[in-house]
């Protein structure tokens, strides 16, 4: 058992202890001699969470989540006996604070599997169920997803369904790693650029809002404002960004999960997938052999199948009105005709495609970037595909070879470079 210590780190006075119960002032206070040498400027930089939120849970106005609290103990404690007993009382501080905070109840949740096989005799229709998780319903932040299966309470809509389009969210934005990783960075035409955090491995972004994955510990935060970001959970193996939800597969690719905003809780809406991909008219994912396209009708469970023609490795992005698909042989590029339950081939051989409100675009194998004009195979070009390629709601911006940042102003049909150096870009959108 470590000795308790409250003496103030580097950086500003910790204050009282704001708990609502014992318990989290108990673990408030491990927290605090846990990282009584670091300010919460740079816990916010290494967990990839706000410097408001480590404040909270330095405070115990907020129970920091297990899976972030594990972390620390274990970047903190080099040694593994000792290690090993740190995680013992920090998982028995978390337990007491969690049990007096919230009140579970248990309930049974039907979670059918994405199968291989589709429905008999006619195309779509919900899967058959096939496995039963207990779940537990817990009002709380955050929490550990390889261990607790989170849903929303009662009163909350289906994700995908919700009224998550009326949750305040940030303005449509391009977002920029730089080259060293160690900042994310935002424009739009009003603000220019801005730091709004990091360092970070990974940004994605779409209607939902912004995230950003942080290095080596694959935390992923959500942004709000400049230095605001909320640690959420872990990376898994994939994710991606709807319109009203980030979707995260897990890293067994065993369970698909939705987080939900307005309860800061991640739902599970699915079992096994291969890839998961999502955008404004829906989200998708495919079967554990990823030959198979299921869509997300807005329930746990709740999948229809779409088409059995994928290859595992084939690109699918989502647009506002349908899918789009590059395979894995980029021969050509094509379109998901949801009347006819068809792909129409649109375009020739490419190298990749992006879509976003601005409308579908591919970088032929030449490495030219071609605007879709709406017919098969009408496609102009406007310019150089670069090394990264971010569609906003009006916008495509593109990062060339030596990192230089640009927009396509299609009123004027010109290039016009941002003064911004980039690893990565990627955009919001608008609901």
């Amino acid at each position: 058992m470590c000795d308790v210590d409250t003496t103030k780190g580097p950086g500003r006075p910790q204050g009282d202890l704001k708990g609502a119960t014992p318990a989290a002032n108990e673990l408030a206070v491990f927290v605090r001699q846990l990282t009584k040498d670091q300010t919460v400027r740079q816990l916010a930089v290494r967990y990839m969470g706000g410097r408001t939120a480590w404040s909270l849970y330095r405070s115990g106005a907020q129970v920091i989540p297990l899976h972030l609290l594990e972390q620390v103990v274990k970047d903190r404690v080099p040694d593994q006996a000792g290690r090993e007993l740190l995680l013992t009382r920090a998982r028995s501080l978390h337990e007491r604070a969690a049990a007096e905070r919230v009140e579970e109840r248990v309930e049974q949740v039907a979670l059918p599997p994405l199968s291989p096989e589709p429905p008999r005799g006619r195309l779509g229709g919900h899967l058959v169920p096939w496995l039963t998780h207990t779940v537990a319903v817990v009002a709380a932040a955050a929490v550990t997803l390889s261990v607790t299966l989170v849903v929303t309470g009662p009163e909350s809509a289906p994700a995908g369904l919700s009224s998550a389009s009326d949750t305040p969210r940030v303005a449509a934005m391009l977002a920029l790693i730089t080259p060293s990783g160690d900042a994310v960075r935002s424009w739009s035409p009003t603000s220019g650029w801005v730091d709004v955090g990091g360092p970070a491995a990974e940004v994605l972004g779409g209607a939902a809002g912004l995230f950003a994955v942080a290095p080596v510990v694959g935390h992923i935060a959500q942004y709000h404002a400049p230095g605001n970001w909320t640690y959420i959970g872990e990376r898994g193996a994939e994710l991606a960004v709807g319109r009203d939800h980030l979707y995260r597969l897990s890293p067994d690719r065993a369970a698909v999960w939705a987080w939900v905003e307005q309860t800061s809780s991640w739902l599970l809406i699915g079992a096994a997938a291969r890839h998961l991909y999502a955008g404004h008219v829906g989200m998708f994912a495919s079967g554990p052999s990823g030959h198979d396209l299921y869509r997300y009708e807005g329930g746990p469970g709740n999948w229809t199948w779409i088409t059995d023609t994928l290859d595992p490795e084939d690109t699918i992005v989502v647009g506002r009105e349908t899918l789009y698909r590059l395979p894995v042989d980029k021969s050509a590029v094509w379109e998901w005709d949801f009347p006819h339950a068809t792909w129409t081939r649109i375009g020739g051989a490419a190298r990749s495609i992006h879509v976003g409100g601005a409308g579908l675009f591919m970088v032929d194998r030449t490495g030219d970037l071609h605007s879709y004009q709406g017919e098969p195979d009408a496609w102009t070009r406007i310019g150089e595909g670069g090394a990264d390629i971010a569609v906003g709601p009006d916008r495509v911006y593109r990062v060339m070879p030596e990192g230089a940042v640009a927009q396509w102003l299609p009123e004027t049909s010109t290039w016009e470079d941002l003064d911004a150096l980039a690893d990565a870009i990627t955009t919001t959108d608008d609901r």
